[in-house]
Formats: structure tokens, sequence, C-alpha cells
């Protein structure tokens, strides 16, 4: 719960800079005054507001292409298992399916999306009906 609600602060707080820096702006150019905010902002502040779209830091490792790529692999596997499982009332690529799909939001360590990833993909092959 705390962990929502420093993302929600942070998102305030952000749109609240931004806010604060098109109503100062004379020119029409919001978007860069918004960056130029952002850049005043204190390291923690930053860390607060980049926190807020919950997605890991860069800078703790966790957001990386590898790790996009194989969100996108296995989350497009997952929904692939999961109308297979709906279209044939079938369970278990339903259920498999799902947790393809979902998974990539919860770990950030890329070696462990692809070993849960592998591993799933092969259950579907051996738990098939």
């Amino acid at each position: 719960m705390n962990k929502i609600l420093l993302r929600g602060m942070g998102l305030v707080y952000f749109l609240a800079a931004a806010a604060l820096a098109w109503a100062q702006s004379n020119s029409e150019d919001s978007f860069s005054s918004a960056v130029e905010a952002f850049g005043k902002l204190s390291n923690g502040q930053k860390d607060m507001v980049l926190s807020s779209t919950g997605l890991p830091s860069p800078a703790a490792g966790g957001f990386s292409i590898a790790n996009l790529i194989a969100s996108l692999i296995f989350g497009s596997i997952g929904f692939i298992a999961f109308f297979y499982g709906k279209k044939n009332a079938s369970w278990k690529p339903l259920v498999i399916g799902i947790i393809l799909m979902a998974y990539p939001y919860v770990v950030s360590s890329t070696t462990m999306v692809y070993v849960i990833g592998v591993g799933l993909t092969a259950s579907l092959y051996f738990f098939r009906d």
C-alpha cells in the first residue's frame, strides 16, 4: 500500500511541477518547460517521479531492452495460449496463458523473466491434453 501511495504522490508532484511550469511559461512550448521543471528537481524528487510510473529505475538495473523483448515474446505466447484455451474450453492453456501475460509485470530481473518464461512455455507442451 505504501508503494502505491508513493507512486501516486510522485505522479501528483510531477503533474504539479508541470502545471506550474506551464502556467509560468509565456511560450506555447509547454512540454519543454515541463522538462525544464523536471530538470530542476533534486535527485530524490526525480527518483520519486520516475518511480511513480511503475517501471523499475534504469539505475537499479530493472529496465533493459532484453527485458522488454522477453516480455513481448512471452506475453504474445501467453496471449495465444489464452485464446487457444478459451476456444477449446481447456483450462490448462488458459491459466498458463494468463500467467505468461502477467508475470513480466511482477518480475524485474531479466534472467528470471527468461527462465520463468521458458519454464511456462515448456509447461504448455507438457501439460497439453
